[in-house]
């Protein structure tokens, strides 16, 4: 049996789906670390590493204010800040990568 607390625990768990994509063909892009980090000190921090298909999941359990980026040595850096509400069950974002001119 569950008591109310854990399940107010499991239902304020939300899912944040990013794509990772290449700018120019709209590609997927696997391989590559995505994190995502709160703004509060001490916050929650997740990296995973993009699939076939360039997406990752991740959960947060907070509403806020969080920071999904994606560093590698072949693209730009790709950053965009993500508002999590109460009552958010999923989000999807998009992120496009460029790549590095070399000089």
């Amino acid at each position: 049996m569950i008591n109310a607390v854990q399940s107010a625990t499991i239902a304020s768990d939300i899912e944040i789906l990013a794509e990772v994509k290449l700018k120019d063909t709209n590609e997927p892009v696997t391989g590559v670390t995505v994190t995502l980090t709160g703004k509060r000190p001490a916050s929650a921090y997740q990296a995973c590493v993009t699939d076939e298909q360039g997406t990752v999941r991740m959960q947060v359990r907070k509403p806020g204010t969080y920071t999904i980026r994606v560093t590698t040595d072949n693209f730009e850096i790709a950053e965009t800040e993500v508002k999590v509400v109460a009552g958010d069950r999923q989000l999807s974002i998009e992120l496009l990568l460029t790549r590095k001119t070399v000089v």
